[in-house]
């Protein structure tokens, strides 16, 4: 806010006004702490995953989630999940009536930051890890439960009908904006490539490129936040 004060008399017989104005502004300078030349940080990425698929002429949908630490300022490495599923056209050479798809993934995920600014990250990515793959007929509902510390779960799924196991190697490119103190929102857009040999399906079949977006967590680890 900013205060302005104006005195003036104004002439008159045996008078005199003193008049103060205050001008408020709408845009105040944000508070936000800058983290951006500390090391060890931590993000959340909680991710909605879609990724087409030329060789099956369909689009997987599904959600994931990466979580690095940041051991030096620009460099971070984690963990990097991801689920997708739908039903699908192709049965890969499988009898299935109703061919439901479902892909995992698992990896060893680094990162590097070419811009990190108080307000705004980009960087490349690599992960490392582990692609499976589960087909299931969706016409055949088997019913299943487990037992938790919190108790029984069940319900119905597909029935397993194969699967298969591949070596996934995925570059990537991310872009982080800063809308609130620790919240971010991110979009990324990354390309699988798979490796494996006497699976269901071919690898060229299963990989491709993929586009994410959702909100972020990032911030301080192990330091006083200010």
């Amino acid at each position: 806010m900013l205060i302005s004060k104006v005195d003036y008399a104004q002439s008159g017989p045996n008078q005199t006004d003193t008049h103060v104005f205050a001008q408020s502004h709408i845009y105040q300078k944000s508070t936000w702490p800058d983290w951006s030349r500390t090391s060890h940080k931590a993000k959340i990425d909680f991710m909605l995953n879609i990724a087409p698929s030329s060789a099956l002429n369909q689009t997987l949908y599904g959600a994931g989630m990466d979580v690095v630490y940041y051991p030096r300022q620009r460099w971070a490495t984690g963990m990097h999940f991801t689920v997708s599923q739908r039903r699908i056209d192709e049965t890969f050479g499988q009898i299935v009536k109703d061919p439901e798809l479902q892909l995992a993934e698992i990896g060893w995920l680094n990162t590097f930051d070419l811009v990190h600014r108080p307000g705004l990250l980009i960087g490349l990515s690599l992960t490392n890890g582990l692609c499976t793959a589960r087909l299931g007929d969706a016409a055949d509902q088997v019913y299943y439960q487990y037992y938790t510390r919190y108790g029984r779960s069940s319900g119905y799924r597909s029935r397993l009908v194969t699967t298969g196991n591949y070596y996934l190697m995925q570059p990537g490119i991310s872009t982080s904006l800063r809308i609130g103190k620790m919240v971010w929102l991110t979009a990324k857009a990354n390309c699988s490539f798979l490796f494996g040999g006497n699976q269901f399906a071919e690898p060229s079949q299963l990989a491709g490129c993929n586009v994410q977006v959702g909100i972020s967590m990032f911030g301080p680890v192990g330091v006083k936040r200010r």
